[in-house]
């Protein structure tokens, strides 16, 4: 008999059958690569403007200009950036130390927490920024939240009367 050197067809069917395996795991791996730097790129992206959104309100805070209450939504590129302000009500134990507990006769105390509503709004306010994104498995967002004071307002609310700056004279 003469011996011939090579490779059978149950062989060669084995190496395929590994080899496809084989690209099967690899492209598994490389599709879960690039949905996760899909998804930090988005989380980035998003953060970055929260943080650019906040920064501009707390440059106008600095500069005295307080937002008004109630919600604004923009779109930014893929972005739906969420601004919401809101009257900050103190939790009642910090409420409890922060109104004074004496009041002279015939004076007043000007609240600047308010009483929450949009009539008696308060003069510290709760700013949060939500931009939210869909990363085509589900919907996503990132939040920041800061407090600022409506100087102007507060600085009224301070102000004697007219009546007294007159009697003062």
């Amino acid at each position: 008999m003469r011996s011939e050197r090579g490779l059978t067809l149950l062989e060669v069917m084995a190496a395929v059958a590994i080899l496809g395996l084989v690209y099967t795991v690899l492209a598994r791996a490389g599709t879960q690569g690039i949905l996760s730097e899909g998804r930090s790129r988005g989380l980035l992206e998003a953060s970055l403007l929260a943080d650019a959104t906040l920064s501009e309100i707390e440059s106008q805070l600095s500069y005295g200009f307080a937002p008004e209450l109630g919600v604004t939504e923009q779109e930014v590129d893929d972005f739906l950036v969420t601004v919401e302000v809101s009257s900050w009500e103190p939790p009642p134990e910090l409420a409890a130390l922060i109104t004074p507990a004496e009041l002279l006769p015939g004076e007043s105390f000007p609240n600047l927490f308010g009483s929450g509503t949009q009539r008696d709004p308060g003069f510290v306010e709760e700013i949060a920024v939500r931009v939210t994104w869909s990363d085509g498995v589900g919907e996503r967002s990132v939040e920041r939240v800061t407090f600022g004071v409506d100087a102007a307002g507060a600085a009224a609310s301070l102000a004697p009367p007219p009546a007294a700056e007159e009697n003062a004279r």
